[in-house]
């Protein structure tokens, strides 16, 4: 029975890393990387900088965050990308669903704010100030690309001290 409690807890911890795809656990490599959090992407391709809120994509992060805030599952799907949302689709089924969205929510950000960033044309950084629950602030960066023509969040990456 312990085994069979270990995969659930192992589950649980899936369905957990399914949900919290914004602000989700590779915080501080972000920066070690590059803006991208990628090593690979932070050294190709030349970019133009974005103003403060980020434009249309800085827009769907924000109703990315907003949604994650009010645990509303479908205005998330709505504003990630194909891969993710297939992930978050699948873990809806869960017996645990209920109570990762309650985390989630728990960790996503009190209020964020789309510093600047740099458009790659099908691909942009979202440079992010936020501040969590606590009170504490923390930076980040946000990837969104575009699918069928709409900016989706593919990861976004925060370490706390910003």
């Amino acid at each position: 029975m312990q085994t069979r409690s270990r995969k659930k807890s192992h589950d649980c911890l899936a369905v957990a890393a399914a949900l919290f795809l914004v602000f989700g656990a590779g915080m501080a490599q972000a920066r070690a990387d590059g803006p991208s959090g990628d090593a690979a992407a932070a050294s190709t391709g030349a970019s133009k900088p974005l103003p403060p809120g980020g434009g249309d994509a800085g827009q769907v992060f924000q109703a990315n965050l907003a949604a994650m805030r009010a645990g509303d599952v479908d205005a998330m799907l709505a504003t990630v990308v194909k891969a993710q949302a297939d992930k978050m689709r699948a873990q809806r089924k869960d017996p645990q669903f209920g109570a990762m969205l309650e985390m989630m929510k728990a960790f996503a950000p009190r209020s964020a704010t789309v510093t600047g960033g740099r458009d790659f044309g099908d691909r942009v950084e979202l440079d992010i100030d936020a501040v969590d629950q606590s009170g504490a602030k923390s930076s980040g960066l946000s990837r969104l690309v575009k699918e069928d023509g709409q900016w989706k969040v593919e990861k976004t990456s925060m370490k706390s001290g910003g």
